[in-house]
């Protein structure tokens, strides 16, 4: 549930899932009711786009979740290697919430069960030389096996050829 006037949001067990709550709140405390009955109390908190979570509240497949924080990613990630932090980092950085990363975090982390530490370090200094670095981005450079290719062949550009129906940049101007 989101305090509108705080900008904070508080969990509810999983249960009230889609249910009419109310929200009742002091400068100390925020309590959750339903139909009447408090279904959850939290310590107020001003932390504007925070989140305040009770484990108990979630279902039990996703009660490990409040353990992600970008220090958890950033310590997992810096067990692999230093490119694999860097690209961590720079997930986490690319969205005004960090939580909105979490996912690719552990997308790109989980990679190195299937391919190694090397291997994962090697695409991700890859992906480092790109704008915006994604789970999406890694996983195509695996796909395509680029991240065995030497640097010097990692961006090689091509002149379009010559060709009747191609115009040229004369064409507009």
């Amino acid at each position: 549930m989101l305090l509108s006037e705080d900008k904070h949001y508080y969990s509810v067990p999983f249960r009230y899932l889609g249910q009419v709550v109310k929200l009742i709140y002091t400068l100390e405390w925020v309590e959750i009711c339903c139909q009447y009955e408090r279904v959850a109390l939290h310590k107020r908190s001003l932390t504007k786009y925070g989140y305040s979570t009770h484990r108990e509240h979630l279902p039990s497949h996703h009660q490990w979740v409040p353990d992600w924080s970008p220090d958890y990613f950033k310590q997992w990630a810096a067990r692999v290697g230093e490119q694999t932090l860097l690209t961590i980092e720079a997930l986490l950085s690319s969205r005004t919430h960090p939580e909105q990363t979490y996912k690719s975090c552990l997308g790109v982390l989980t990679l190195e069960k299937k391919v190694g530490k090397d291997r994962l370090e090697k695409a991700c200094a890859r992906a480092l030389v790109f704008a915006s670095v994604s789970y999406k981005l890694i996983r195509s450079i695996f796909d395509k096996g680029l991240e065995e290719l030497p640097e010097s062949q990692a961006f090689i550009v091509t002149t379009p050829p010559l060709h009747e129906n191609i115009r040229g940049k004369q064409a507009y101007q």
